[in-house]
């Protein structure tokens, strides 16, 4: 098989990964985008791709198994291909802003705060590149605020953050497959800022959010479960402040939901269980 075989192959397993969260699609994927950077000789044109759809397969490894050795071979891969990509490129500013994902995820696990840094430099580089900014790279950059905001509490970051995911909504199309994932960004970052500053409407419009995302999302797309368990969250908080019995019965609904989604091998199991096991423990105090 030739690089370009490979590639259209990995592409292929990995897109039925994000439908499946089967494990045999990502390892598939992953073989096949390792043996098509095997056929491209140094200097082809098209092997900052090629190193960038690895990246994005070991990102979604990582997010799966939490093994750390997938997220440093993904940073590495896209700092090579920045490094042979030109600026001018229009390649240039997606790689950044992956960059700054894989960063993003890396801080999350071991709260290294020089990859939070470095997460939000990738991601502001991208926006500014070439006007506009892509919706994606908006909520990647939203994402990144939100981290810091949760390590250093400054609504300033929060904010921003939801000023980056209302961006990115505005300037994405009704039919676009990512408007649940920005939908679910924006719900989870007002939950945040609920969360330091105790105002029921922010929980309110989360909640809003989070069930326009569920209602955008297919069935059997392997990020539901995610979408379910924030909701469920919201839902957990204003029951807590209100004492009423439907957003009790709706928490446990929708984590439940999340817990019957999830693949039992991945590495949100522990806290997907957790979630759920939190409310049986307060239904019974």
């Amino acid at each position: 098989m030739k690089a370009e075989d490979f590639t259209n192959h990995g592409v292929f397993a990995l897109k039925r990964f994000y439908h499946t969260s089967s494990l045999k699609d990502i390892e598939e994927a992953i073989f096949d985008f390792e043996q098509a950077l095997e056929h491209t000789p140094h200097g082809n044109p098209r092997k900052a791709t090629r190193l960038s759809n690895l990246a994005s397969a070991l990102n979604s490894r990582f997010e799966r198994l939490g093994e750390l050795d997938d997220i440093h071979r993904s940073i590495a891969s896209l700092t090579e291909a920045i490094s042979i990509t030109p600026e001018k490129q229009p390649e240039f500013p997606h790689l950044l802003s992956n960059l700054g994902n894989s960063y993003g995820l890396r801080y999350k696990r071991t709260a290294v705060l020089e990859d939070l840094d470095r997460s939000i430099l990738n991601h502001l580089q991208a926006v500014n590149c070439t006007p506009p900014p892509l919706a994606t790279w908006l909520t990647n950059l939203g994402t990144a605020y939100l981290y810091r905001f949760l390590r250093s509490g400054d609504l300033t970051d929060v904010n921003q953050a939801i000023s980056c995911h209302r961006r990115s909504i505005i300037s994405t199309s009704g039919s676009s497959e990512d408007l649940p994932g920005f939908y679910n960004n924006i719900g989870y970052s007002y939950f945040c800022r609920y969360e330091h500053t105790a105002d029921l409407d922010d929980l309110d419009v989360s909640i809003l959010n989070h069930e326009k995302s569920i209602a955008l999302t297919p069935a059997g797309h392997a990020d539901l479960f995610t979408w379910f368990g924030n909701l469920g969250k919201s839902y957990s908080r204003r029951g807590a402040r209100s004492g009423k019995v439907v957003d009790i019965n709706r928490t446990i609904d929708n984590h439940q939901k999340a817990l019957d989604l999830i693949p039992r091998r991945h590495a949100q199991l522990p806290m997907v269980l957790n979630n759920l096991g939190c409310m049986a423990v307060r239904l019974h105090i």
